[in-house]
């Protein structure tokens, strides 16, 4: 069997036995440029597109945290030290 087939072929099995399936892929590759979509995921509808500078509802760590409060982030010594 080929490869191309074998792929589509446990892709199918796995969607099959899943109650609910999340898909994250890259849009660019390591220079920049579009990326195709794949051919397991071409005719899936429900894309829903999560920008990268969303502010998140529940931190998972300081970073999140900080991001999520610019005000507190700028009396932190590194983000004064960064903006001098």
């Amino acid at each position: 069997m080929p490869i191309g087939d074998a792929d589509r072929r446990d892709f199918a099995t796995i969607l099959a036995a899943a109650k609910v399936a999340a898909f994250s892929f890259s849009r660019r590759d390591v220079e920049g440029r579009l990326l195709g979509r794949s051919p397991l995921i071409a005719g899936m509808d429900g894309e829903i597109y999560l920008g990268r500078a969303n502010i998140p509802e529940q931190a998972a760590s300081e970073s999140d945290r900080l991001f999520a409060r610019p005000a507190e982030f700028a009396t932190m010594p590194a983000a004064v030290s960064a903006l001098g």
